[in-house]
Order: C-alpha cells, then structure tokens, then sequence
C-alpha cells in the first residue's frame, strides 16, 4: 500500500474503484474514470454486485491482465471465509499487487508478514475498543464497512457520518469509507470534513458494465479533485 499511501498524503483523499468483475477492461474504465486505486477480489461472492470469484488460481490470468492493463495501484480482496494461502499471498504480491483488504475476522495472522500494503475491513458488529488496537496490530488503512446489510444501497444518513467520525477519532490510520450505502459524489466532501481519507466505489453507485463505471467514477473525481486542490490550495 505504500503507493496508495503515498497518493492519500499526497491528496488528502483518495477515490478506490471496487471492480465487480475482475476484468482489464473494467479496471482500464476506471482509470479512465480517474479512479486513483482500484480493488480486486478473489474466493468471495460479493454481496452488492452478486458476482461469485473463484480462487486465485482461477483467477489468476484475468489479475495478470489487470495489474498490465493500468498504471494506478491496484489491492486485492483475498478472500472470506476462505483465504489465499501464504504461498499464494507471495504470488500476488510477485505480480505487483500493492495492498490487501480483507474483514479483520477473517484475517490469518500470515497476512500480517505479507509486504503488500494491509487494509483491515470492519464488520457491522464492530467494537471500538478491538478497532483501536488494529493499528497497533499492523493494519495501515481501515475500510469502515459498518453497514448492517439490511442497509445496503440506502442513502447516507447523519447517524453513518457520525459513526465515520467516530473511527477516525480512534484510530491514527487512513479511514476509507466504502459505497455500502448509495454515497453522492456531493456527499463526499462531508466525509472528507468528518476527517475521512477515501472513498472506495462499488457496483452500489457505479453499475457493472464499462460505460457506467467510467462516468461514475468520473464524477467523484471532479469532486475529489476540487476537496484536493482546496486542502492544498
């Protein structure tokens, strides 16, 4: 993660593309988009875009054209209830991969010797005091993925940015907020102004086909960029 680290220092705030499909021309889409970071997933069905990845090395190919296709840093999801194995971590780290996100419950501790860059995912069921001591415990970004599913693809409320405040007041690493809920692009400066660092896409806001991924992620990098350029200007 030390690049999409760099571009969170660099700009204040960062814009992620959760790809619902591991495929180089979605990811190419985004970058189109601006998109500063895109996420990739292996073993896991992902609830919002019902899109089922197989294992890494079912994968694998489809990840190769990714990480040639785009220039931007690209994590990887590695799995849920099952994970990529050590020896396939250090695969996906040989192909380039610049940082995991994974939920801290499904976390293996030899995910924490990986030299990729280490996004922690919440849960809903999160306990502040156990969130505190993540960053202690080695993660360097935390994806505040708090939604009950029952809210999925509802619209932000007061009570969510409140909660987002909340973990960025307790712990000193990079909070990334993910579209659980159906985030604006005119919403995102609020998140930037409760001290949140990124806002992470997903098939929730951008749709899952190529024209609709660029022209979403096109507009939350207007805004992104205008937030950047007033923290720097």
């Amino acid at each position: 993660m030390k690049r999409l680290l760099e571009v969170i220092k660099e700009k204040g705030f960062c814009l992620i593309v959760s790809l619902p499909k591991n495929s180089s021309n979605l990811a190419k889409a985004a970058q189109r988009g601006g998109a500063d970071a895109l996420k990739v997933h292996i073993n896991v069905e992902h609830q919002a875009s019902k899109t089922k990845f197989g294992s890494f090395k079912e994968e694998e190919e489809d990840l190769k054209k990714i990480i040639l296709a785009v220039s931007i840093p690209v994590g990887i999801m590695p799995g849920a209830e099952r994970v990529a194995t050590e020896k396939e971590m250090e695969e996906i780290a040989q192909l380039g991969f610049d940082f995991f996100d994974i939920y801290s419950h499904y976390a293996p501790l030899y995910l924490l010797k990986s030299p990729l860059g280490k996004m922690i995912a919440l849960h809903h069921t999160y306990n502040l005091k156990e969130v505190e001591r993540l960053g202690s415990l080695g993660a360097e970004a935390l994806e505040a993925s708090i939604i009950m599913p029952s809210g999925y693809g509802k619209r932000l409320n007061l009570n969510d940015l409140a909660k987002y405040s909340v973990l960025v007041k307790t712990i000193n690493i990079p909070v990334i907020v993910p579209t659980e809920r159906e985030i604006h692009p005119l919403e995102v400066p609020q998140l930037k102004e409760v001290g949140v660092k990124g806002i992470m896409i997903g098939a929730v806001v951008t749709g899952k086909k190529e024209d609709s991924i660029e022209k979403k992620t096109g507009e939350f990098k207007r805004v992104v960029d205008k937030i950047s350029k007033m923290a720097h200007g």
